[in-house]
């Protein structure tokens, strides 16, 4: 029953898949309740930005105080990525999620009832910081990579598509309820998000791999070996293919999180309305759903430097536009929209699906937390330059080519990262060289 382990009794699990029909396979069970966690999670911290202005002026609070509760969760995010990963790989995501997605409930209910400064920052800034960091798409990957093998680009797309969704739905509601019953409201509406519905799903049908449930994953037939197989830590840290991979993710975040800080900014400048900026970027953000699903089905097809260089050369598109855009030419805007809705895609759709081609195996989430590191860095450096472009030059054209640049190292960081080479494990075992000249498994 359901591609069952051939001759290996199956697990007993929690859950019994007894009722479940011949022909269904389980792992979309695990797509489903990820999808529905990274909307909440990516649509949470959307939501700060929403909270943040009926948060200061009832408070009384500077925006750049509130704002600091804000930026400290990011900080958080950076630094529990690594450690989390590690724990994910050890107890798994019923574990480790559901915990998570209670912490960053309780984080959220704490934050209603703010009165000091301290209050906000212990809130949103350390509990969901740290509660939010595993939930998001780059850990979801780690599961979902263990269930799917020959559709892994669509599975992990149609998950990483829960960002646009998560986003343009928490914004509306976030607004809605603040505007009928205030921003105490809201940040419990957020919190019994989690604490009752994501942490109970997680709790009941996530499961670590396919074995769990007696299954394999879903297009391979040696699954005891797919399960075991994988390169360690130590093994990626030294082998020139990971830091590679790990060049393509923080190049790659620096021009996406520079159009995004300043992109807004930019448009009015040259002298469109806040209105018409807004929604440029706005609309560009919710098309990010079908790119994200579009990019995972041509990833199994096309494989992942195909894939990963069309999506960086769709934003490099649309940043090329931002040197033509010009009052009378919104025209322009119809073309940037859709092109930087696919540069954007690319990032969280592709990222998950390379680093799993790379690294699948029992140390995958480790080996996550440290990608993720470089990602958190590049979303740091991609609005810092946008900054020292304006100070330095009055606009942002130095920034947006510097950019430019960015994308497309991203690119030959890719092909160098080879994907399409298979498991760094693999190249250990024919012998092939690491850093410093050195085989990669020793």
């Amino acid at each position: 029953m359901l591609r069952r382990l051939s001759g290996a009794a199956p697990r007993k699990s929690v859950l019994s898949l007894r009722f479940l029909p011949e022909q269904w396979y389980y792992g979309w069970a695990i797509v489903a309740v990820s999808f529905l966690t990274v909307g909440a999670t990516q649509g949470t911290r959307v939501a700060f930005g929403v909270l943040l202005v009926p948060l200061a002026d009832a408070l009384g609070w500077g925006r750049g105080l509130t704002a600091g509760a804000i930026a400290l969760n990011a900080v958080l995010w950076a630094l529990s990525a690594a450690p989390l990963g590690a724990l994910l790989d050890r107890w798994g995501p019923r574990r480790v999620w559901t915990s998570a997605a209670v912490l960053a409930g309780l984080g959220l209910a704490i934050a209603a009832y703010t009165r000091e400064p301290w209050q906000l920052y212990l809130g949103i800034g350390v509990l969901a910081g740290v509660g939010l960091t595993p939930l998001q798409v780059n850990s979801q990957s780690v599961i979902i990579s263990n269930w799917f093998v020959r559709r892994r680009g669509l599975a992990v797309g149609i998950v990483a598509s829960g960002t646009g969704l998560g986003t343009l739905v928490l914004a509306l509601l976030t607004q809605t309820v603040i505007s009928r019953f205030g921003w105490q409201a809201a940040f419990l509406v957020l919190a019994g998000l989690f604490l009752l519905m994501i942490a109970p799903l997680v709790a009941l049908v996530q499961r670590h791999r396919p074995e769990d449930c007696g299954l394999q994953p879903d297009g391979v037939r040696t699954a005891r070996a797919a399960a075991t197989a994988g390169p360690s830590l130590r093994m990626a840290l030294r082998h020139v293919r990971f830091w590679a991979l790990a060049g393509c993710f923080g190049l790659g975040a620096v021009p996406m999180y520079l159009v995004l800080t300043h992109g807004v900014a930019y448009l009015v400048d040259v002298g469109f309305s806040p209105e018409l900026a807004a929604a440029a970027l706005g609309v560009s953000g919710m098309c990010t759903a079908g790119g994200m699903l579009l990019w995972g089905y041509l990833a199994d097809r096309w494989g992942g430097e195909w894939t990963y260089t069309a999506g960086s050369l769709a934003l490099v598109g649309s940043m090329g536009i931002l040197f033509l855009v010009a009052p009378g030419q919104e025209a322009l805007l119809y073309v940037f929209v859709p092109l930087f809705a696919l540069g954007l895609a690319s990032r969280q759709a592709l990222q998950s699906f390379m680093a799993a081609a790379i690294a699948q195996g029992h140390s995958f989430g480790k080996i996550v937390g440290i990608l993720a590191m470089q990602v958190g860095l590049g979303s740091a450096v991609g609005p810092a330059l946008g900054g020292w472009s304006y100070d330095r030059t009055g606009g942002y054209h130095l920034a947006f080519a510097l950019g430019i640049v960015c994308a497309v190292l991203a690119i030959g960081c890719a092909w160098v990262a080879a994907p399409r080479h298979g498991s760094l494990a693999r190249d250990a075992r024919l012998g092939e060289p690491a850093l410093a000249g050195a085989s990669a498994g020793k």
